[in-house]
């Protein structure tokens, strides 16, 4: 399992980008209340990535570079989540490079990232709902 204050990657400045900590911000700061009830599938969500290994955060990280890159914020399919919105716009907002030229790699990039996102998420709900069964 993860310890989520050391999950970091490298962003394209140079600085490390704490994706345990940026989640936490985006879910305790930028999340609607309603999201964060018992049971709601950003609650559920969050917790499991909180709880995951560290490979699977570093999967939100590079698609929050991949997202930042194309100006689009991400798009996880499985289930209807806020978290990963809310945490682009808390990404982008402390970054702020301006004037970045978005090309077709970038939305290559962008749409890859969002399917092994959204395929990430899907693991994680299956894990999840397998313990549960056990």
């Amino acid at each position: 399992m993860n310890n989520s204050a050391n999950v970091s990657n490298v962003t394209s400045s140079g600085k490390r980008l704490n994706v345990g900590q940026l989640l936490k911000d985006a879910y305790k700061d930028r999340v609607p209340a309603h999201e964060k009830m018992e049971g709601h599938p950003t609650r559920v969500i969050f917790t499991l990535l909180q709880n995951s290994p560290d490979e699977l955060q570093d999967v939100v990280a590079i698609t929050l570079r991949a997202c930042r890159a194309c100006g689009i914020p991400p798009n996880v399919s499985v289930i209807k989540t806020s978290l990963f919105r809310c945490a682009f716009q808390l990404y982008c907002d402390m970054k702020s490079e301006s004037g970045a030229k978005k090309g077709e790699k970038d939305m290559d990039t962008w749409m890859q990232m969002n399917k092994l996102l959204d395929n990430t998420v899907r693991m994680l709900l299956k894990r999840a709902k397998d313990m549960l069964s056990s």
